[in-house]
């Protein structure tokens, strides 16, 4: 696993993920499991097998409650 510095971590610029081979967003996580990065990664939903973030957090607690 890549380790960054407190330095550029809080430096809010894209950093480089040797994962994805991709710039990342200075607020985003790679996901193991779907091998993706997720912007605001809140966690990896069992029932739907799939990261849960920014992006699609409304459809979740659509699902969640429907």
């Amino acid at each position: 696993m890549e380790r960054i510095s407190e330095d550029e971590e809080s430096s809010g610029a894209f950093l480089w993920n040797e994962q994805v081979a991709s710039y990342r967003p200075p607020d985003a996580l790679y996901c193991r499991e779907c091998k993706v990065l997720i912007e605001d990664y809140d966690h990896l939903c069992p029932w739907t097998g799939t990261g849960i973030g920014k992006k699609n957090m409304c459809a979740f607690k659509a699902f969640v409650v429907l």
